[in-house]
């Protein structure tokens, strides 16, 4: 129908207004007409997706992120996913502070940029990265659930990272010199975190029965959460270098 310029105290914002089942509907408030052109055209998609069937009639333009996050972590806590609680710390930390009471319909893609945008200059790329990601697989979930008709992170770009580069640990002498530094009962899981490349909570939860010594395979199935972090088994073989100390270990046992 309608975009509205309004001045304010604050500044200027843009109000948008639209028709819904015969009557006058309020959008939204935004900062630049950009955006608020952005959300009329997602207000009249999600219209032509519930005339066509595809949507609820009773699609929810109120939703706040707040709202939909917690029932979007809800679902994830009822499936057993290995994701819920590290989704759960980075919604309440970086999340809900910024976008908690908006409305998950007037979250555009522009808005997700300057979020993202934003924590660049707080957060380290792996952390505004791990953070978008963690955006878009709930609005990939508000989607499934009908609450949206697009997912307003896809096409946002992640902010670049530094390649990592270890200088420290390349040589046997480098190994050998970590290996002394240990202490004992610590040494033992190093070792088999360099000769395996082992993610430390599976070290943590490796059994015997996952080590068969004479095929000489080791069976990486279990963590924290009864299951590996990619949630598929895998076999990693016992190298030369590590089957002393695992014969020394079972011998012990």
């Amino acid at each position: 129908m309608s975009i509205k310029k309004v001045e304010r105290t604050d500044g200027s914002v843009f109000q948008v207004y639209e028709r819904r089942d015969n009557k006058k509907a309020y959008v939204g408030s935004f900062s630049s007409r950009r955006e608020a052109l952005a959300a009329q055209e997602e207000f009249r998609t999600t219209q032509r997706k519930i005339d066509r069937g595809e949507l609820p009639s009773g699609h929810d333009h109120k939703r706040t992120v707040m709202q939909a996050t917690a029932e979007w972590l809800a679902s994830l806590q009822k499936q057993r996913s290995r994701s819920h609680r590290q989704y759960e710390n980075r919604i309440a930390r970086y999340v809900l502070p910024t976008l908690g009471g908006v409305a998950i319909t007037q979250v555009t893609k522009a808005h997700v940029m300057r979020w993202r945008d934003e924590q660049a200059t707080k957060f380290a790329p792996a952390t505004v990265n791990g953070n978008l990601t963690c955006m878009s697989s709930a609005f990939s979930y508000f989607v499934d659930m009908g609450w949206l008709a697009t997912n307003p992170c896809h096409g946002v770009s992640q902010v670049e990272s530094p390649d990592r580069v270890y200088t420290w640990l390349q040589s046997k002498e480098e190994i050998t010199r970590l290996l002394v530094e240990c202490p004992k009962g610590i040494r033992e899981i190093v070792t088999v975190a360099l000769a395996t490349g082992m993610r430390l909570d599976e070290l943590l939860h490796l059994q015997w029965t996952d080590i068969d010594l004479e095929r000489r395979l080791i069976t990486v199935h279990r963590g924290r959460q009864g299951t590996v972090k990619s949630g598929k088994a895998r076999r990693l073989p016992v190298l030369d270098s590590l089957l002393p100390l695992l014969r020394e270990l079972a011998l012990k046992r």
